[in-house]
């Protein structure tokens, strides 16, 4: 959920993130993803930096990592 949360709010393909954090490849194309995808899971700052070093990678990650925790409290996980 925090990897949604991340490529919404960055306007990143989801599905990249997903891959880079992930370490998994589906038969999704990824040919426009930046960087290695798949080889290793990747943090989700790492990930986010990776595809946008412009941004403070861990201050999104922290503040979609808590989105999702609101997410799973809402949903009472």
């Amino acid at each position: 959920m925090a990897t949604l949360h991340a490529s919404y709010a960055l306007g990143l393909e989801f599905n990249c993130v997903r891959a880079k954090v992930t370490g998994v490849l589906t038969n999704v194309d990824l040919s426009m993803c930046k960087g290695s995808v798949g080889d290793k899971p990747q943090s989700l700052s790492k990930a986010i930096h990776e595809m946008n070093p412009d941004t403070d990678a861990k201050r999104v990650a922290k503040d979609a990592e808590q989105q999702a925790k609101d997410d799973l409290k809402d949903l009472g996980a």
